[in-house]
């Protein structure tokens, strides 16, 4: 340990925090601040490699930003013109779709052409709708109770059927 109250031990602290990498710049630009009329060459360098350094970032930043835009428009497009082809839709319709997504906040074209699709079709009817009087009662006693689950699904697709033969007419 040096002793710090003697000039060798001061030089000798010093000498050792100038041979140090980590510490040298930051003795430097402390010793700078005090005595700012002495050239340190070493401090210039490493302001004009900062500054460049600062520079070619900057640049580097708005190429790959640019870059990073190119590949998301040209993603969006291929996207566009792909559910353009799949649903078929001009350009009236695209349109259509994307004031859609911005509204809904739907965040692909595919999604968003299918909502559109479905909120042009028309609904099914509601089992209001229905004709109460086409339901058939079971033909034997104890029909029903045999397996309810099974006789209710055939029920149920039975008359899905008639409702949607129906509107196909």
């Amino acid at each position: 340990m040096a002793d710090l109250s003697t000039p060798e031990g001061k030089a000798a602290m010093l000498d050792k925090m100038l041979n140090n990498k980590a510490l040298r710049l930051d003795v430097l630009k402390e010793f700078s601040k005090e005595s700012p009329d002495v050239y340190v060459p070493e401090l210039v360098v490493a302001d004009q490699i900062a500054a460049s350094t600062a520079e070619l970032q900057k640049n580097f930043d708005t190429l790959k930003s640019e870059q990073e835009t190119r590949v998301l428009q040209d993603r969006l497009s291929a996207e566009r013109r792909a559910v353009q082809e799949k649903f078929k839709l001009n350009e009236e319709d695209t349109k259509a779709v994307e004031k859609i997504m911005v509204e809904k906040k739907i965040a692909d074209y595919g999604s968003a052409a299918e909502f559109m699709r479905l909120s042009q079709q028309a609904a099914l009817p509601t089992p209001s709708a229905h004709d109460s009087r086409t339901v058939r009662l079971p033909d034997k006693k104890g029909d029903w109770f045999k397996d309810a689950r099974q006789k209710a699904r055939d029920e149920a697709a039975a008359a899905l059927h008639e409702i949607r033969s129906r509107n196909a007419a």
